[in-house]
């Protein structure tokens, strides 16, 4: 795989020392003409013209969208390379990398091996998409697998956000200064999926966005949403029609603030039993239902 890094920073220099051997950095390309001629250790860093030169499978814009601008710098960068022609599927985001020290990461490779090589079924989902950062690495590690992604690409519903009754949690969701208070990004978060032909965006309200997939089947699925009553809205849907042997993955569950998180999974433990596993990063738990309690 033959890629150009658009980016001369920090992110991109990340990307290059972390790239696995499957991968050919060619050169380097940056909007700043100061640093055109210059090298980053052997590859030369050229204006962004220098794509309709170059022979290349990839364009990776080495970005971080979390920092202040960033997600307007990679749509700018976007319209750049469509006014090139530069087809769309030839660009990713440059964090679809597996970092050892991310345990959501590992605990997500490790169950797709398992998944995988036991023959499980199923689509793969993440509700509460925001921008992929976590989608990327589920598309990644599942490349055959359909990915649906569910979030309102708008924020959180003010319906979801009355029905929080701690005061605690109240307070982190009134919170302007919140980064994550950002709106999501469909198109950032599809750009983090190298196998995108395989996305399936599902943009709206949870869960009226489940309408139609009733008799979908899942093998892996992120519930990442923070409100209470889409969490248990999810964990509803996703729990009767998961494979043998899936999972469903669930952020914040320890979390301080997030208090709606554990009070869904809480009013679930009514209704289904299921097995609690603790993934060991102080947030998260994978749940594996078994079946429904007959009451």
């Amino acid at each position: 795989m033959k890629e150009i890094i658009f980016g001369a920073g920090e992110m991109g220099e990340k990307y290059l020392m972390e790239c696995k051997d499957d991968k050919q950095i060619v050169a380097f390309i940056d909007n700043n003409p100061r640093k055109w001629g210059e090298r980053i250790l052997d590859y030369p860093i050229m204006k962004p013209e220098a794509l309709l030169q170059e022979d290349y499978d990839r364009v990776v814009i080495a970005i971080n969208d979390m920092i202040t601008g960033g997600c307007n710098v990679i749509t700018d960068i976007l319209t750049q390379l469509y006014h090139m022609n530069i087809s769309m599927s030839k660009i990713v985001l440059s964090d679809c990398i597996h970092y050892p020290g991310d345990r959501r990461i590992n605990f997500l490779q490790k169950s797709a091996n398992i998944l995988l090589e036991s023959g499980v079924n199923g689509a793969i989902a993440e509700c509460g998409v925001y921008r992929g950062h976590f989608s990327g690495h589920m598309n990644e590690c599942f490349p055959e697998k359909i990915l649906y992604l569910f979030d309102t690409f708008d924020g959180f519903d003010e319906r979801d956000v009355k029905l929080e009754v701690h005061p605690e949690s109240l307070a982190w969701y009134k919170d302007e200064s919140n980064p994550w208070k950002a709106h999501s990004n469909a198109e950032i978060a599809l750009l983090r999926c190298p196998h995108r032909e395989k996305v399936i965006v599902k943009k709206g309200y949870v869960p009226e966005t489940f309408t139609g997939l009733e008799n979908e089947r899942f093998a892996f699925v992120n519930l990442d949403m923070d409100l209470y009553a889409p969490m248990l809205a999810a964990l509803r849907f996703f729990a009767p029609r998961l494979e043998p042997g899936g999972v469903i993955l669930l952020h914040d569950y320890y979390y301080p603030s997030l208090h709606g998180v554990k009070q869904a999974v809480d009013e679930f433990a009514q209704e289904w039993q299921f097995t609690i596993m603790p993934i060991g990063d102080d947030c998260s738990i994978a749940l594996v239902p078994d079946s429904p309690i007959l009451r």
